[in-house]
């Protein structure tokens, strides 16, 4: 009976909302925000809800196969794509492809899901529906826009529903310490960006330093690490320190998970004290420290690559001047 009564709440609920774009209440941009409350609010609240049951290991073992088969199925609908959409016209394979990455049944499934199988179920089901979010914001969001892998890798870790799935773990007996969470987010935001940096400049060095070590003997990883590595440690130190006066700044937000760091003592500080002078003083001290590191470290970025520039210039005149 509850299952009848609940997809009579669904049927009335799309009657409703179909009236009301009939009649122009709901427009694109209002059904665009309704949209992202159910997926960012409304989902990520029933994820918290499904983590919040007793733990046992036939459960465990459970959602670790359902999260594996959830995320090969995902792998599969990817290699499907390749395979038979190449027949369409470019603009219909973009839609297929994603529809077939990401399905909205998922997300309006659990409250039956639910209804059904009780808070066991809605666990199973929030599990499975986290590969699918991973490829909602990596493959499939690559088929509309051009994105790096750092904006990706942003989206897919701060997306509220993998939020939720951090916030969910304690309930589970899954306390990890903050510091750790602070690594594992630091690292995979900043992470993608870093091994991009590093990549370029291998791919900078020129092909002919390649095929000379191997002239010479050397093996691949002695030809990396002894003639490779250090031509592109001295192009890449520019963006590395960058790298670093960004994650400097980002660190601040640590603070507000537990984080002991600088933010966090000055916020520490500032709470036995009540003059609004005092408090003052203690901003502006964190921000010239922030300010003197930040802006120390660019001046030695700016150094670094108006020196790179000036050598570049000095290459190409003498290069000049052997032609004449």
């Amino acid at each position: 009976m509850k299952i009848i009564s609940l997809q009579l709440e669904i049927f009335i609920i799309i009657i409703i909302g179909y009236i009301f774009s009939r009649k122009g209440i709901i427009t694109k941009e209002v059904r665009k925000k309704l949209t992202d409350i159910v997926i960012d609010l409304i989902l990520s609240c029933a994820i918290i809800k499904s983590f919040m049951m007793k733990l046992t290991s036939e459960i465990i073992r459970d959602t670790v196969v359902i999260f594996i088969v959830s995320f090969g199925i995902q792998l599969s609908y990817s290699v499907f794509n390749r395979i038979f959409y190449n027949r369409f016209d470019d603009s219909k394979a973009i839609i297929l492809k994603y529809a077939t990455i990401v399905s909205n049944a998922g997300f309006m499934g659990l409250p039956i899901v639910e209804s059904i199988y009780g808070q066991t179920g809605l666990l199973y089901a929030s599990i499975a529906l986290i590969p699918q979010i991973i490829f909602m914001w990596s493959a499939g969001l690559s088929l509309f826009t051009q994105t790096d892998s750092k904006n990706m890798i942003k989206k897919v870790t701060f997306h509220p529903c993998i939020i939720a799935v951090y916030i969910g773990l304690p309930y589970l007996g899954f306390n990890l310490d903050s510091t750790i969470i602070a690594v594992i987010i630091i690292s995979l935001y900043h992470g993608a960006y870093i091994s991009e940096v590093v990549r370029s400049g291998i791919e900078s060095v020129s092909r002919g330093q390649f095929e000379a070590a191997e002239s010479q003997g050397f093996t691949f990883v002695q030809t990396i690490i002894y003639i490779i590595l250090p031509q592109t440690i001295k192009l890449v130190i520019p963006q590395l320190l960058q790298t670093i006066i960004t994650i400097f700044k980002d660190s601040s937000y640590l603070s507000t998970i537990g984080v002991v760091d600088f933010m966090y003592q000055g916020r520490r500080l500032m709470a036995h004290f009540f003059q609004a002078d005092q408090i003052m003083f203690i901003f502006v001290y964190m921000a010239g420290i922030y300010f003197i590191i930040n802006f120390g470290l660019s001046l030695v970025v700016r150094h670094m690559t108006s020196k790179k520039r000036e050598a570049k210039k000095r290459m190409k005149l003498s290069r000049k001047l052997q032609t004449v």
